[in-house]
């Protein structure tokens, strides 16, 4: 992690930058190109969550408990200084009745070395109270809040119950400890980058080795060290990008024959960076939902996309929206069809092709929600008019809207990311493996660092040694 060395003064807060060996310092000076971004993390549990029945009970025997005693999900029923908070989550999927589980949820820290500090600390506090209810609720098999050891935070429901790693088959959930999210907003620009990263092994992690931490960008892409080590390296970020030169390519080899009387105009078009990555975006969304898909339909990406694709088209270039929406966004269309075929698949199906499936007792329920109401041809064909329709918000089958939960569900809402503080889309990573308290600091560090790194334009390599972002 960055060896950062902290000055303060009177009037504000300045930070120095120890140089490594070769004199270099470990981060760019700060001036006025401090990124304004703003990293935060989530570390889901699946430590169930109660409300204190007041009366004498078994821990084992969840019965008791269930339904009248059961939290909604998001409450909040513990909140540290440092930065962030213990709230409820959706339970998981062992029980055959109705609960909520524990998430640790940070605050948002701006993408600034002082940012880094702070998440650093946040971090780490989450990390002491998860360690201080695993320590406690081993005698007794669950943590009553209201008596819960003092450590600085604030206990917001003191009628809250936590069960913990002896409980029964909570026990197994523990053993692998926590599963970690990060969101933060990524340069539009910078797409392709990113998909590589994410996409291709870096030197030495074909070899196996034991320490998860070291596998890198790819880590971040859901690629784990078994699957490395086993070469099996297909994966969905790839596809995407070589379905992208594909089409690319055959986008200019056809498009001036197809559109005679543009074809001037479109042969001095030169797209731009921002268009072949929301392109890329969109065909990975393609590829990823043609699949089916297990219990949760933003389960279809491990790089969930959280603005809708109706504002990042917003974000091109004039010029892109310009030609594409000529003629009755006819350029838009001819290049989908060249996808189609390139993702062998039609315009006509649905988004989501085989439905999500549900073998999930929890819900007491099994099947598919088909989500057939959305055609690709409907949702592609709507983003530039200004209407993303794969969203809670849009989907026009109102019975399995609410089903999409956060795809696209920060609507409008974009970061200011990099050195010109340009706007740019927020994702959510959500392919970080289960790990321990231990690794969770360590992947946030190197996580906060390379997205820090990649909105900067600097090839900055996600846990590294090489990279001047984590040498120590």
């Amino acid at each position: 992690m960055p060896n950062f060395e902290r000055q303060y003064n009177n009037k504000k807060t300045s930070l120095n930058f120890r140089p490594n060996s070769n004199g270099k310092s470990r981060l760019p000076p700060i001036a006025d190109d401090v990124i304004q971004r703003a990293i935060g993390f989530e570390m889901e549990t699946g430590w169930p969550v109660m409300k204190n029945p007041r009366a004498e009970f078994d821990p084992n025997e969840y019965e008791q408990l269930t339904h009248q005693n059961c939290y909604p999900v998001n409450h909040s029923f513990f909140k540290h200084p440092a930065g962030f908070k213990a709230k409820t989550d959706d339970g998981i999927s062992t029980y055959s009745y109705d609960f909520s589980v524990m998430e640790l949820e940070t605050d948002a820290f701006e993408e600034t070395p002082l940012g880094f500090f702070q998440m650093r600390e946040a971090i780490a506090k989450s990390m002491e109270f998860l360690s201080q209810l695993k320590k406690v609720g081993l005698e007794k098999g669950y943590v009553d809040m209201k008596e819960f050891p003092d450590m600085g935070g604030k206990i917001v429901d003191s009628d809250a119950i936590v069960f913990s790693a002896s409980v029964g088959a909570a026990a197994k959930e523990m053993e692998f400890g926590v599963k970690m999210q990060g969101t933060a907003g990524v340069d539009l620009r910078q797409i392709q980058r990113l998909f590589e990263h994410i996409g291709m092994p870096q030197n030495g992690e074909d070899q196996g080795q034991g320490d998860r931490l070291r596998y890198g960008r790819c880590y971040l892409g859901g690629l784990t060290p078994e699957l490395i080590a086993k070469k099996q390296l297909s994966c969905t970020y790839r596809h995407a990008l070589k379905a992208l030169s594909i089409t690319l390519m055959e986008m200019h080899e056809e498009m001036a024959g197809r559109f005679r009387t543009r074809a001037d105009q479109l042969l001095a078009w030169q797209p731009s960076r921002q268009f072949e990555n929301l392109l890329l975006l969109l065909i990975y969304a393609l590829i990823s939902t043609k699949k089916a898909i297990k219990n949760y339909a933003k389960s279809a990406f491990r790089l969930l996309i959280r603005t809708d694709f109706s504002f990042i088209y917003k974000l091109l270039p004039d010029l892109d929206r310009q030609i594409l929406e000529e003629n009755d966004l006819e350029l838009w269309d001819f290049i989908f069809e060249l996808v189609m075929d390139t993702l062998q698949t039609k315009l006509e199906l649905p988004v989501f092709e085989k439905g999500v499936y549900h073998d999930r007792v929890k819900y007491h329920r099994s099947g598919i929600d088909t989500f057939n109401a959305l055609t690709k041809k409907d949702w592609l064909s709507n983003i530039p008019k200004g209407v993303d329709m794969l969203t809670a918000k849009n989907f026009p089958d109102r019975s399995v809207a609410g089903k999409l939960e956060s795809i696209g569900g920060f609507g409008s809402k974009v970061d200011s990311v990099g050195k010109d503080r340009v706007p740019a889309p927020i994702f959510e990573f959500r392919s970080f493996p289960q790990m321990s308290n231990e690794d969770v600091e360590a992947a946030c560090n190197n996580f906060f660092i390379y997205i820090m790194g990649l909105n900067r334009g600097e090839d900055y390599c996600y846990g590294e040694d090489s990279s001047p972002f984590l040498r120590c």
